[in-house]
């Protein structure tokens, strides 16, 4: 097995390359994390949200993905997601 394919819950093991370290303990209350297309409870109702790299520029800020500009995007990030699966060995 390549060490590529393993995938790590524990954090000291990310130091190892080739590990994909799955973070489980995020999915608790009081966690920042949160999944995408997510309305985020602030005062801007600003949403989590996939972006293409062309998108990530100087400037970018949180507030200009909220609420209303999410109802008007026509960019879809998990279009052709299936068209190449991939496998995750869990050990």
């Amino acid at each position: 097995m390549k060490d590529t394919e393993i995938v790590v819950s524990e954090f000291s093991d990310t130091k190892k390359p080739g590990k994909i370290f799955i973070d489980y303990l995020q999915n608790s209350q009081g966690r920042t994390m949160i999944c995408p297309y997510s309305l985020r409870a602030i005062e801007d109702a600003t949403v989590s949200c996939p972006l293409e790299w062309a998108e990530l520029k100087k400037g970018l800020k949180p507030t200009q993905f909220n609420l209303l500009t999410m109802a008007k995007r026509k960019f879809d990030p998990w279009k052709s997601i299936l068209d190449n699966p991939q496998k995750l060995e869990v050990k």
